[in-house]
């Protein structure tokens, strides 16, 4: 996983810790209080509110973050007039969370002559979680690196950014706050920022963790103390998986598709992508439709942390000759930490042997095709254990991926930050034929399965991005200063020949330059202000570039007997332009990423679209700080409850997008808290702990979403949801009509209804499936809208659901002047019921029958005359209307 451009990293924000006033004998440089006026400070964008209110202590700012169009970075920018000297220096403020839910959001600190547009030279970023109901004081520091102790992450403060390089500590001028293309509106307040000495002295990491792995320094939830506790704790859920039979999930087929004979296409002999209706999917061998969900990591060896030069941050390790001496390990090549190489051990395992004993991994892997079975996953993600999974999906009965790294001495070239090497040189003859050699390993070990759903080959290539023509194409610069004996040099330079008819003179107009063919076969330095004919041509060889890789890779896995699909390199979202993603797409059956951000939008895939091409997800993940962890994840969430949610609303996108044919969490269990053996990450990653045991809201809410996987997919195409009313009903903008004297509008991402003069009826819309068909919202279905009442009187908005059968039930909604708020109506409104009267709301109808929940056919909204409310001309407004399965 790549951890720089897309998130950074969370601050550890304690739940319940009240924010202590400001030391004022302490010596800090005051730099906001709030306390007079700071307009010229404060630079609030379209898609902020930026207000002075009172914190209780004094005056503070609340930041409000909205919804809009018109930016994909709501946020606050805080400019000083003259730059000021942080050297030996930490940024301190006071973050306040007054709301239910968790809050996260960016913070930016720049320096002079900061690139203002991709803020990563010259500036560093940060990502903070602010937890519900928390006041909490926070410290970024600008020196200190976690990898230095073998940790992304460390105890008490993180103290390091993973985004951005070279801040001028000397020459800092401003901070910026902001989301990054949020979902819902949310709102900080933030007092006191000050600029502190750095105490210095370092980080306290000693006996930080503890015999089984976990943080020594505090209590939580699901804690182990105790080897006969970790046995008790661990018989409920073994109790539940007993009744557990992979490949025998109810309504899915044995490889864990739609088990759908109306939807049953032709059978074929290993997995395929086909487009059905508007959207792609994956087809299994048995010819059912097929979505991929799981999760990564389905093995053991990742979970090993460097012992080597720590010794004291560890309460306690069996030793070498122990009854769990086989946990221990030796790292020859350590990527990132405190060594290069070294002694590591192995809490994970040492925990399933203390659990299961002897035959610990024998059981282990049993628990894991049972859970998958369970949890409601059809796949195992990338990167399962070869030797155990591979080649025998018939004996495991789970469908899973291949993977292949290709590592050898071909020549090599450097696409921008290189974050995990440089690219290959895909013309050079020694690529191809070490290509060659891992297809034919490749091949060995899936055996022609069937349940192989398809091969990725290398992750998270530094193709580059497009924050600036550098990164954009770097991969270029890097093959003009080659000599022309370079392969990639003499290729891309025999393209441009070939585009201007070897006319010198035609590529000197287009570049604006005066150049020969002589002089571009020596190392050229590429101008760093391109003209456009320059950035064609330069775009141009990027998108030959990358189709050579994936070509050369495409057909050494067809020689070497491949027949699954060919799934890419799991582009991030850091590296790949759409020269990139364009190669890809024509080479790739399917195009893979990696997409650490919380959902999926149309916007991000316009190319997708325009291509038409099937995409899926390779890893994702949300991560929290509230059970041990140091360090959240790529994407923090507030707590475990909140990861749940946010992996609900993740796969709501991908589901409701028609490209995405799969997405994949990573990964199985939480990284070691004292960090990755390799790199040092120690995010809170897992869905179960480095103990084993489940984070049960995780699994709770990922299992709520993931058995409705597929009557989701098939009944939503909400993806198109930035117009009129967010949905996940079945049509491209949830189709409306008014009726009676309503007259509807719309206003951004809401609708406007007016109903005119009310009569003795009533009056407003409805909304119906397309082509007379019905919608399936599941068996278990919650709905919420949210209403406006903009006039001056009360109104009741009513709400009219039907079924197939004819059934209706209504509801009301009694609505004060001015008022706004969410309707809802819960899963057991919708069954066998009585009539339910109240105030405000209440609902009559379809009491001995209910409502078909799998087969609706309208919603009809509308506002009722009654005595009690006023007879003018009334409007209501709607909103996010979203159904989702309990």
């Amino acid at each position: 996983m790549k951890r720089i451009i897309s998130i950074t990293f969370a601050l550890l924000l304690m739940t319940g810790c009240m924010t202590k006033p400001v030391d004022e004998n302490k010596k800090f440089d005051k730099l906001l209080d709030f306390e007079k006026d700071s307009s010229d400070i404060i630079h609030p964008n379209a898609g902020a509110d930026a207000t002075i209110v009172d914190s209780g202590s004094g005056k503070a700012l609340k930041i409000k973050f909205k919804v809009t169009k018109a930016t994909s970075y709501p946020g606050v920018t805080f400019t000083f007039k003259n730059s000021m000297d942080w050297t030996d220096k930490t940024l301190d403020f006071d973050l306040i969370n007054n709301t239910d839910k968790a809050v996260t959001f960016n913070m930016r600190v720049d320096s002079v002559g900061v690139d203002n547009a991709g803020g990563v030279e010259g500036a560093f970023s940060y990502v903070i979680s602010a937890a519900p109901n928390s006041s909490t004081p926070v410290t970024l520091l600008f020196t200190e690196d976690g990898r230095d102790y073998g940790m992304r992450g460390l105890p008490g403060s993180i103290n390091k950014k993973l985004w951005g390089a070279n801040l001028k500590l000397d020459q800092v001028f401003q901070f910026i706050i902001y989301q990054v293309t949020p979902k819902e509106e949310s709102e900080i307040i933030v007092d006191n920022f000050r600029a502190t000495p750095s105490a210095g002295g370092g980080v306290n990491v000693s006996g930080i963790i503890d015999e089984f792995g976990q943080y020594s320094g505090a209590e939580y939830k699901n804690k182990i103390h105790s080897v006969e506790e970790l046995k008790e704790l661990s018989k409920a859920e073994e109790k539940e998986l007993s009744k557990v039979i992979p490949g025998k999930v109810p309504g899915r087929s044995q490889y864990g598709g739609w088990l759908n004979e109306e939807k049953r296409l032709k059978p074929s002999e290993f997995f395929r992508a086909e487009k059905v209706g508007d959207k792609w999917w994956l087809v299994d061998p048995d010819g059912y439709l097929f979505f991929s969900t799981g999760l990564d990591i389905i093995r053991i060896g990742d979970a090993y942390t460097v012992i080597s030069s720590r010794e004291d941050m560890f309460e306690s390790i069996p030793s070498k000759d122990s009854d769990l001496g086989d946990h221990w390990g030796y790292a020859n090549t350590i990527f990132k930490g405190p060594v290069t190489q070294g002694d590591i051990f192995n809490f994970y395992t040492a925990n399933l042997e203390r659990k299961y004993g002897e035959n610990w991994y024998d059981k282990w892997k049993e628990t894991q095709l049972k859970r998958t079975a369970a949890w409601g996953f059809t796949s195992f993600g990338n990167w399962s254990d070869i030797d155990t999974f591979w080649g025998k999906g018939e004996e495991n009965k789970i469908s899973y991926f291949g993977h292949g790294w290709i590592n050898g001495n071909y020549r090599k070239l450097s696409g921008g930050n290189n974050y995990w090497g440089p690219l290959p040189d895909p013309y050079d003859p020694l690529f191809k034929s070490t290509t060659k050699s891992v297809a034919e390993t490749l091949a060995s070990q899936i055996k022609d399965d069937p349940w192989c759903i398809g091969v990725f080959v290398n992750n998270e290539m530094s193709w580059g991005n497009n924050s600036n023509d550098q990164m954009h194409y770097g991969l270029i610069y890097s093959a003009f200063n080659e000599q022309i004996d370079s392969p990639a040099k003499s290729a891309l330079l025999q393209i441009l020949k070939d585009k201007y008819s070897n006319d010198i003179s035609k590529l000197n107009s287009s570049w604006g330059k005066k150049l020969t063919w002589e002089r571009l076969e020596l190392p050229y330095n590429l101008a760093a202000n391109l003209t456009a004919g320059m950035k064609a041509d330069l775009g141009l060889l990027l998108y030959s570039y990358a189709k050579q890789y994936y070509t050369v890779v495409r057909n050494e896995l067809r020689a070497a007997g491949i027949k699954q699909m060919y799934l890419g390199s799991r582009l991030a979202d850091w590296g790949m332009t759409d020269e990139v993603f364009k190669a890809a797409s024509e080479v790739t059956d399917i195009v893979s990423i990696n997409w650490y951000k919380t959902g999926v939008e149309k916007n991000e895939f316009k190319l997708a679209e325009e291509l038409d091409v099937p995409m899926i997800i390779g890893e994702f993940h949300f991560g929290a700080t509230d059970r041990g962890q140091f360090m959240g994840g790529i994407v923090p969430a507030g707590s475990q409850e909140a990861r749940g949610e946010m992996y609900k609303n993740y796969i709501q996108t991908v589901l409701d997008n028609p490209f995405f044919v799969g997405a994949h969490w990573f990964q199985l269990y939480d990284q070691p808290v004292s960090g990755r053996a390799w790199d040092g990450e120690n995010y809170n990653t897992g869905f179960v702990t480095v103990t084993d045991i489940p984070y049960e809201p995780l699994v709770k809410a990922a299992k709520s979403i993931n058995d409705q996987v597929y009557t989701i997919r098939d009944s939503s195409t909400v993806y198109y949801n930035q117009a009129l009313v967010k949905s996940t009903l079945n049509s491209e903008n949830l189709n409306f009509e008014a009726y009676k004297s309503a007259k509807v509008t719309t206003n951004n991402s809401s609708l406007e209804v007016n109903v005119g003069s009310l009569d003795s009826d009533y009056s407003g819309l409805y909304f119906k499936p397309a082509n007379g068909s019905t919608w399936n919202l599941g068996t278990n279905p919650a709905i919420k809208i949210d209403a406006e009442n903009p006039n001056n009187n009360k109104i009741q908005i009513r709400l009219n659901i039907s079924d197939i059968k004819g059934n209706t039930r209504t509801f009301y909604f009694n609505m004060n002047p001015k008022e706004k708020r969410t309707l809802e109506i819960k899963s057991e409104d919708l069954g066998i019921h009585p009539d339910k009267w109240g105030n405000p709301d209440g609902y009559w109808g379809a009491a001995a029958t209910g409502l078909n929940t799998e087969k609706i056919t309208l919603l009809n909204f509308y506002i009722w005359e009654d005595n009690d409310f006023g007879s003018d001309a009334s409007t209501f407004n709607l909103a996010n209307l979203q159904v989702e399965n309990m």
